[in-house]
């Protein structure tokens, strides 16, 4: 009985799937769609963030006006680091690649790379729940060293989302990225978009140098390790003038090294793994 549940399960799945992207490619290129996400990250900064579709393209942004530089607590105590700049995290996706730029301390125009958005490969799990009166179903993704648990609603005929993740037979409701590096929860939905700021992002993309990924991943893979390595030889050379020895202990392990990028080069963090905190 339960193989047989599993089986009716699986094609009814497939069933909406099919017929919410033939909803798309038949309404799509008239979407047009602007939606206001609360994004929270690691660090529990809460800010708000945009998505706009129009047609079969789309433009993602995090509304972050913070400077860069340490932060402290009400009581002085150290909080975090804050990677900044005047543009922020942006995105820009169309039907065949997605494009990322994310602020970078090393980069004056930031770590700016795109890829090909069909090697996206979701799982629907059959999971359903109401959110914000929506209608949603659960789906899954393994994508670029990250995991991804996502609602979405095939109540919207949207098939692109936020973070660039892009695919899904409607629009996308609520995201968590599983290791706790970020979240994402829709606030509201309106059909006013902002074509000045569609256009703005684009336009960043077409006159800034774009990495292709297998290029970024070297990069930020060679970057990542020094920025490791030069921690552990600080630390070391603590241990050789204070004595005895130092214990760090980094809830998110190996991915606390990462929290700032959004997409993980293969083998980083294994590679991570490898550089521990000790005395040569």
């Amino acid at each position: 009985m339960s193989n047989k549940k599993n089986i009716h399960n699986l094609r009814s799945i497939r069933f909406t799937s099919l017929f919410f992207l033939v909803s798309i490619v038949t309404f799509g290129q008239n979407n047009t769609y602007s939606a206001l996400y609360e994004y929270k990250d690691s660090f529990d900064t809460n800010l708000e963030s945009v998505l706009i579709v129009k047609g079969d393209e789309s433009v993602f942004k995090i509304l972050d006006e913070r400077e860069a530089g340490v932060k402290y607590d009400e009581n002085g105590e150290f909080l975090h680091i804050v990677t900044n700049d005047a543009i922020s995290t942006i995105m820009y996706s169309n039907p065949t690649d997605c494009y990322v730029r994310i602020p970078w301390p090393e980069l004056s125009g930031g770590a700016t790379y795109k890829y090909d958005q069909n090697l996206m490969n979701w799982e629907l799990t059959g999971n359903s729940k109401k959110i914000k009166n929506y209608n949603c179903q659960e789906a899954l993704l393994n994508f670029h060293g990250r995991e991804y648990l996502v609602w979405f609603t095939p109540e919207i005929p949207i098939s692109k989302g936020p973070f660039n993740l892009d695919g899904l037979p409607g629009l996308i409701v609520e995201v968590q990225e599983k290791k706790g590096n970020f979240s994402l929860n829709l606030i509201s939905l309106k059909k006013e978009i902002n074509d000045e700021m569609i256009k703005k992002i684009k336009d960043f993309f077409i006159y800034t140098k774009v990495k292709e990924y297998p290029d970024y991943e070297k990069f930020m893979k060679k970057y990542v390790l020094e920025l490791k390595i030069k921690k552990a030889q600080a630390i070391a050379e603590m241990q050789k003038q204070q004595g005895g020895t130092i214990s760090f202990s980094f809830s998110m392990g190996q991915y606390h090294w990462v929290r700032k990028i959004i997409d993980i080069p293969d083998g980083l963090i294994k590679e991570l793994g490898k550089i521990d905190f000790y005395e040569e």
